[in-house]
């Protein structure tokens, strides 16, 4: 997915020179048509139809409650990709963040690295 170099190219959106603008535009535009993607599916990515944001818990052993796996995956990236280890978990979490479905083996990640982050997933529907 190309959400990582996406988020490296937005800044550059707020440039006050015009051009700059629309050649970034045109960038996300390739990166997302590249990958299959809309600009629709962006704008889900970063927000807008989003799921609701975790449930910090308080008292418990979790930490966050999220809905699916998929959620969990957004929510290590977004809050615990620092703590990841180099390397294969981090390769693990940038290549399959924004992705509804996993194999079995990467399922079986996913629920360590969970587990590690004290990430109650509340919903294993998702096929996977």
């Amino acid at each position: 997915m190309p959400y990582t170099r996406i988020a490296k190219l937005l800044p550059l959106l707020s440039s006050d020179k015009s051009g700059e603008v629309v050649a970034t535009a045109a960038a996300v535009g390739r990166l997302l048509a590249a990958a299959g993607l809309t600009w629709h599916d962006l704008a889900k990515r970063v927000g807008v139809g989003a799921p609701e944001a975790p449930k910090a818990t308080s008292g418990r052993r979790d930490a966050f409650e999220v809905a699916s796996y998929a959620d969990a995956i957004t929510l290590i990236y977004e809050l615990y990709f620092n703590s990841l280890r180099p390397g294969f978990e981090r390769d693990f979490v940038e290549s399959n963040v924004g992705r509804e479905c996993y194999s079995e083996e990467g399922r079986a990640i996913l629920a360590r690295m969970c587990k590690r982050f004290r990430i109650k997933v509340l919903d294993d529907g998702v096929p996977f």
